[in-house]
């Protein structure tokens, strides 16, 4: 059996990360320190296309992502499978409807990340398929999602596991929207021809 579990525990895991992901990936990735202290990580959170890039070049051994990329031959497993929310300020005068249209919510203004994302993926596909055409402001990562939200400059959509403390402390509401919410899944990726470390496959 080939697995940390019976080896030496100790190594260097090279991961990319989305913008979009980052609060996410923490959390997966302390769950992974937690079980093996003694490997280093080196973590690098960017966009789409410098994602793509380090896939290409070969310099790191995992990206955590939204969408698999079309761009480059890889492996992709499901590494966690949530919910995309659409999410207000808590004065928001939509928290208090029930059952929101698709229609109401396009005439609000959205607050999302870059294209390519999974959220924006998923956020252009509901409005485009009833012929919605929202105004927006477009910002790189969730974190900064989540303060324009905070700060009534519009909606957005984000991962249930991205807004759980916020929703949880009252900082952020999910909204009653129809067709929501959204099945999400957030994908472990590899190049296709990469040979991938002990460390690296545990994970």
């Amino acid at each position: 059996m080939n697995s940390l579990a019976t080896k030496d525990k100790r190594g260097h895991l090279k991961l990319a990360v989305a913008n979009s992901l980052s609060s996410v990936a923490a959390i997966i990735l302390g769950g992974f320190q937690k079980a093996f202290p003694e490997i280093n990580i080196s973590l690098v959170v960017g966009n789409r296309n410098q994602q793509i890039k380090a896939l290409m070049e070969n310099s790191i051994d995992l990206a955590i992502t939204g969408s698999t990329p079309k761009e480059i031959a890889v492996e992709s497993h499901v590494l966690l499978t949530t919910h995309i929310l659409p999410i207000a300020a808590v004065d928001h005068p939509l928290v208090k409807e029930k059952n929101i249209s698709l229609e109401t919510i396009g005439q609000e203004k959205f607050i999302y990340g870059e294209i390519g994302s999974g959220t924006r993926v998923a956020m252009d596909h509901s409005l485009s398929a009833h012929h919605i055409d929202e105004s927006h402001v477009e910002v790189s990562n969730n974190e900064m999602v989540k303060h324009c939200i905070q700060q009534g400059m519009g909606v957005g959509l984000l991962p249930k596991v991205a807004v759980e403390m916020e929703v949880k402390h009252h900082i952020l509401s999910v909204l009653d929207v129809e067709g929501f919410p959204l099945d999400y899944q957030i994908n472990l990726v590899h190049a296709k021809d990469k040979r991938l470390s002990l460390v690296a496959k545990e994970f």
